[in-house]
C-alpha cells in the first residue's frame, strides 16, 4: 500500500492565525528572529548558488492557554521532500547513549513483553531498531520520503506520510506503544495530531512522547531551539489540555537534559492519579502578563548584539579564523539571527556523513570534518550546540 502524499502543494508557506491548541485568535507576538531558511535543511556544492526561501521567523503566544507557536512556517511536503533534510537523531555518542537510556526507560515503565510499535518521525531508525522483533512489529511513520526508504532496508514497516494525514481507520487500537521523540513540536495541526493518537493506540497502550520546555527556554533565553522546523513550544499546560480534550491521561511527567530541559510524558487511555498540580501552577505564574517574554527578546537582543562586537574584532586580524562546531538547527538558527555568512565564519565541523560537503543554505558556508581543524593556526572556535559542546570539547582536544 502507497501512502505517499500525491497532492501538490499549492503554496510553501503555511500562516497560523489562531492558536494551534485552544483555535482562538488571543495572540500577541512578542518575539521576532529575522528571515530564517529551515535550520535542517543543508545543499551540496552544486546547488551552493540557489537561494532557499527565507521566512521571518516570528512566535505568537496564546493568552488563553500559554501556547507559544511560530506566526508562519514552510509547508510539511515541501520541507521534508523538496528539500534535502540532513538531520539524524544518532548524530554522535552522546545521542546514542541518550536513545539507550530512553529506550531503557520505555521497556521499564511500559512492561510490554511483546505487540505492536509505532515510531512517529523514526529518522534513522535508532532508538526502534532497538526493540526485538521477535516480540514487537515495528511501523514507522516518517515524513521524510529518503528516511522512510532507508528504514524499510531494516524491516521496518514505513509509512511515508505526515503522521496528521495518517489514515487512521486501518489502524484503529492498533499500537500498544507510539513514541514520538522531539516530533510533537513539528506538528502544524496538533490537535489532529492527538486525536490520531487517540484513535490509533491500544486499549492498554502508552503513548511516549518528549519536547523543549519551552519556560526553561524562555527563561535562559535559548532562541537556537526556535527555528522554522518546530511549530510549537509547550509547557506542561498547553500539553493537558490536548490530553484532556482526546480523553488521554497523563500517566508519569520528568524533566530530562538533553536539548536543554526536556518535557518528557507518559500518556495513555487509563485513569491515572499522577499530581501535577504545582507544576501548573507555577506555568501560569510564569507567564503571568508578558513580561517574561518580553525580556526574552531584549536578552536575546543583547546578546546579538555582544557577539557581533566579538566577531569584529577578531576579524580585524586578516589571519584569524572563525569556525563553528556541529552542523545543528541550533547553529542555523544562530547564523540566521545573527545575519553571519562565509565572510564572517570559515566553515563549520561535524561527525555527521549526511551533512559533510553541504553548506548551510544562503550563507555559502562549508560543512567539514572535525579533522579540518588539525592544522589550523589562530583559530576562534565557538559552539552553538551547547547541548553536547563538553562532550565534543574533549573530543577536538584528543
Amino acid at each position: 500500500m502507497n501512502l505517499v502524499q500525491k497532492k501538490k502543494t499549492k503554496s510553501k508557506f503555511e500562516l497560523f492565525r489562531k492558536c494551534n491548541i485552544c483555535r482562538k485568535q488571543n495572540l500577541k507576538s512578542p518575539i521576532t528572529l529575522g528571515k530564517h531558511t529551515p535550520a535542517d535543511t543543508f545543499i551540496t556544492k552544486k546547488k551552493i548558488n540557489s537561494e532557499i526561501i527565507e521566512i521571518d521567523l516570528d512566535c505568537l503566544f496564546c493568552l488563553s492557554c500559554s501556547n507559544l507557536q511560530l506566526k508562519k512556517s514552510i509547508n510539511q511536503h515541501y520541507k521534508y521532500n523538496n528539500t534535502e533534510y540532513s538531520y539524524t537523531s544518532s548524530n554522535s555518542k552522546k545521542s546514542q547513549k541518550y536513545l539507550d537510556l530512553y529506550y531503557s526507560y520505555i521497556l521499564r515503565s511500559s512492561n510490554f513483553k511483546n505487540g505492536n510499535i509505532l515510531e512517529i518521525g523514526a529518522n534513522d531508525g535508532y532508538l526502534i531498531r532497538k526493540f526485538p522483533r521477535k516480540n514487537f512489529t515495528l511501523y514507522s511513520c516518517e515524513a521524510s520520503k529518503y528516511w522512510s526508504d532507508f528504514l524499510k532496508k531494516y524491516k521496518i514497516k514505513s509509512i511515508n506520510n505526515i503522521f496528521e494525514n495518517l489514515p487512521v481507520e486501518k489502524f484503529k487500537n492498533s499500537f500498544d506503544l507510539i513514541i514520538a521523540n522531539n516530533v510533537v513540536n513539528h506538528s502544524h495541526k496538533i490537535k489532529k495530531f492527538f486525536k490520531n493518537i487517540s484513535k490509533v493506540m491500544s486499549k492498554n497502550g502508552y503513548f511516549y512522547m518528549e519536547v523543549p520546555y519551552m519556560p526553561w527556554m524562555i527563561e535562559k533565553g535559548k532562541f537556537e531551539l526556535i527555528y522554522l522546523e518546530h511549530i510549537n513550544y509547550f509547557s506542561l499546560n498547553s500539553l493537558k489540555k490536548l490530553c484532556d480534550k482526546f480523553s488521554l491521561k497523563i500517566h508519569d511527567v520528568s524533566f530530562p537534559n538533553y536539548h536543554g530541559k526536556m518535557l518528557r510524558l507518559k500518556i495513555s487511555k487509563k485513569t491515572g492519579n499522577l499530581n501535577i498540580l504545582k507544576i501548573l501552577k507555577y506555568e501560569k505564574f510564569f507567564f503571568k502578563g508578558l513580561n517574561r517574554l518580553n525580556s526574552f527578546q531584549s536578552k536575546i537582543e543583547k546578546r546579538k548584539n555582544l557577539f557581533l562586537k566579538k566577531i569584529l574584532k577578531i576579524k580585524k586580524n586578516k589571519k584569524n579564523k572563525i569556525v563553528a562546531i556541529g552542523a545543528s538547527a541550533k547553529t542555523s538558527s544562530l547564523l540566521n539571527f545573527f545575519s553571519l555568512g562565509n565572510n564572517e565564519i570559515s566553515f563549520i565541523t561535524d561527525n555527521s556523513k549526511e551533512k559533510i560537503g553541504k553548506y548551510i543554505p544562503n550563507k555559502k558556508i562549508e560543512i567539514k570534518n572535525d579533522r579540518a581543524l588539525k592544522n589550523l593556526n589562530n583559530v576562534y572556535i565557538f559552539f552553538s550546540t551547547w547541548n553536547i559542546s563538553d562532550f565534543v570539547k574533549r573530543k577536538l582536544k584528543q
